[in-house]
């Protein structure tokens, strides 16, 4: 049997791989195992990606559609389709990140770690902060 190899069903779409590779990353933030920290970078890895597949890769798909680009990706999406499955899985994805760091929040809060915003610090503690 000879296989077809520009079949899509034998692709992944690359932004929606983005999407599940970053899901995978969110779920050790939110994996009470570990060391709570550890789940606060985890946290911040998917927000940092998330910023960045944003200004690359959303844009990237929203200038080929202003072009009247409707070509398809090997796994067989157009950039409109790519661009409607993005919006789903990426509202799910950062209503859990933003519930993810609310539990994480409530976290340090019972270890004892208090958070301040930069106007609540010392004039003296603020000022060292401009040195860098």
């Amino acid at each position: 049997m000879k296989v077809k190899l520009d079949s899509p069903e034998y692709y992944i779409n690359r932004e929606l791989s983005w999407c599940e590779f970053n899901h995978r990353v969110l779920e050790e933030a939110m994996d009470a195992t570990n060391p709570l920290l550890e789940r606060f970078r985890f946290a911040a890895i998917v927000s940092s990606n998330l910023d960045e597949f944003f200004m690359v890769r959303v844009a990237s798909l929203k200038n080929r559609i202003a072009a009247g680009d409707y070509s398809q990706c090997p796994a067989g999406l157009t950039p409109q389709e790519t661009l409607s499955a993005l919006s789903i899985r990426i509202h799910r994805l950062v209503e859990q990140v933003y519930q993810t760091i609310g539990q994480l929040l409530a976290g340090i809060s019972e270890e004892g770690v208090a958070l301040r915003t930069f106007d609540s610090l010392a004039p003296a503690l603020r000022a060292s902060f401009y040195r860098f």
